[in-house]
């Protein structure tokens, strides 16, 4: 400091180069904490492993053997419930139609309204 004094244009008292030190070292600290306390958290915090149902633990898990056969039953599966007649929910009064037909029922009577439904 008494280098800088006798140069009248350096002013001296606002800047304290130790003070300076002591706070970037303070911030990288703190950085630092964070990051370690943050890499805790997400290591520890993982959601427990979901359980089977009680039901499948019974009946077994059933594993998939052969990928294209359930992918062309799955097909075949969609395929019948999209060109065939039957109930969805008997109980309730819902039935599903082919596809074509209900695209001509809503072609000639348009969209029911909320009170038809």
């Amino acid at each position: 400091m008494k280098a800088l004094t006798r140069f009248s244009s350096v002013e001296t008292s606002d800047l304290r180069p130790r003070w300076l030190l002591v706070a970037a070292a303070l911030l990288v600290v703190i950085t630092a904490f964070c990051v370690v306390a943050a890499v805790l958290i997400v290591s520890f915090d993982r959601p427990p492993a979901a359980e089977p149902a009680a039901s499948a633990l019974r009946r077994g898990i059933r594993l998939e053997t052969d990928p294209r056969a359930d992918g062309d039953r799955l097909q075949q599966a969609a395929k019948t419930r999209l060109e065939t007649y039957g109930w969805s929910d008997q109980r309730r009064g819902l039935a599903h139609v082919p596809i074509a037909r209900a695209m001509d029922l809503l072609a000639a009577h348009g969209w029911p309204d909320e009170e038809e439904q």
